[in-house]
């Protein structure tokens, strides 16, 4: 409900929540378990961890990074998930992408191309990044979300892929990125509103929210699915549960409510993270300009809306 209301200027709910994603490194369980290595619960432990994964004379590599389309928000959340900084915006308006901290936790994410990831992640997209982690089944660990779930089940199975959320940073914080939140709304134009509004109850209870939520993967919004015998079975939503439920994980709120905010990290943001992972533009200049663009929108957000 939090990330409803967060996305409006005036902070109501406009659509009923039926699920949410989370952020989840995929990884080969029977690897690890060869390696004798558990899931990561540290940023070092899991730099470590895929350096002891990676054996290029073997075609097998520790990481996957999405360097393509849709890359910027994966970043993002190795980002803030290393820093454990908590907001995108200090009290002033002015974007923390550039902190030190992030600068950082960015040159370290950024060495791991072609050191412990295949070449072609620079053109990575979610087809490729799955094709590589599935089909080619060359990779130990791709980071996504909940909704390739049933790709990775199709491809491998429970026996050999598992999942483990953001790890903590190194000083103890749990950071982890807002995610979008599915829903259903009635239009205020609309000349059937009550029967409308009766679909988008029944598309929010129990049963309906169960089905979906099983059937794709994601963590359902209605509290009463709770209970239900398949998700005990789901492993990767009770591990994302248990981060999200945990009262001292930090949840870093996405600026979703800035119009400008798809074509920064689309347009603008990926071909310059590119030249981060080929070492032509470096990880400070990249955030500083990164955080200027996104202090610009927020200011003028904040300037509409009074």
């Amino acid at each position: 409900m939090a990330t409803v209301k967060n996305v409006v200027p005036d902070r109501k709910a406009y659509i009923i929540p039926t699920s949410t994603n989370a952020g989840a490194f995929w990884y080969r369980k029977d690897w690890f378990k060869e390696a004798g290595l558990g899931p990561p619960k540290t940023w070092s432990e899991f730099f470590t961890t895929v350096d002891k994964l990676t054996e290029p004379e073997e075609n097998r590599y520790g990481f996957t990074i999405r360097g393509g389309s849709g890359s910027i928000a994966q970043m993002l959340e190795v980002v803030y998930g290393q820093s454990g900084l908590t907001a995108f915006f200090d009290p002033t308006g002015k974007a923390t992408l550039n902190d030190p901290r992030n600068v950082t936790a960015l040159e370290k994410y950024a060495v791991l191309y072609k050191k412990n990831t295949p070449e072609g992640d620079l053109q990575n997209d979610y087809v490729k990044m799955v094709a590589q982690f599935d089909t080619a089944g060359n990779i130990a660990v791709m980071q996504h979300n909940l909704g390739s779930y049933q790709d990775h089940m199709k491809a491998l199975g429970p026996d050999k892929v598992g999942s483990f959320s953001v790890p903590r940073s190194d000083s103890g914080t749990q950071s982890v990125l807002s995610s979008p939140v599915s829903g259903v709304a009635v239009f205020s134009a609309g000349k059937q509103k009550e029967a409308a509004f009766e679909l988008a109850e029944s598309f929010a209870s129990k049963q309906a929210d169960s089905y979906i939520a099983e059937k794709t993967g994601v963590i359902p919004a209605n509290k009463d699915v709770a209970g239900e015998p398949w998700l005990s079975e789901a492993e990767h939503i009770a591990e994302a549960q248990r981060v999200m439920n945990d009262p001292e994980t930090k949840v870093v709120q996405m600026p979703y409510h800035l119009p400008e905010f798809n074509e920064i990290t689309k347009t603008w943001a990926e071909p310059l993270f590119q030249k981060v992972l080929l070492g032509r533009l470096g990880a400070k200049e990249f955030l500083d300009q990164f955080a200027a663009r996104l202090t610009e929108a927020q200011a003028a957000y904040k300037k509409r809306i009074g």
